[in-house]
């Protein structure tokens, strides 16, 4: 079992941009047809999914303003997240996120919320032996 969270930014990152990101968090890049990366430890998976047609007219109707006075700009690339529901997936989707954010300004969709990047971080200091740092 897994779930998703979506990673969206502002302005523009283009594929090479969020697979550099990708591979310098130690993922493998396009391992398959259908899959733009992903990071396996055992049990412990996270798969990574790039939007290139992100984002979509009906999405922007949706949630553009909410998404936009969140990043301070319009919502321009988003990178779903399928997390393994096994303890320490989390970890890497954590380190992913924090990589992002160092190059890129983001909000992490989680479960329920939408997320800044230094509230995953405080959530996986105190969440970091069990599932639950995206809601």
């Amino acid at each position: 079992m897994s779930y998703t969270i979506d990673v969206i930014g502002g302005g523009s990152i283009g594929e090479s941009g969020f697979l550099g990101v990708l591979g310098a968090a130690g993922a493998e890049r396009n391992p398959d047809e259908w899959t733009s990366g992903q990071w396996q430890d055992g049990d412990k998976t996270v798969w990574f999914f790039y939007d290139p047609d992100f984002p979509t007219p009906g999405h922007l109707e949706d949630h553009g303003a909410e998404l936009t006075e969140a990043l301070g700009e319009p919502p321009g690339f988003l990178v779903s997240l399928q997390v393994s529901r096994t303890p320490g997936s989390e970890e890497f989707a954590v380190r992913f996120i924090a990589a992002m954010a160092a190059k890129y300004g983001i909000v992490v969709r989680g479960q329920r919320e939408l997320l800044r990047p230094a509230e995953v971080a405080e959530r996986w200091a105190h969440h970091r032996d069990r599932l639950g740092v995206f809601g």
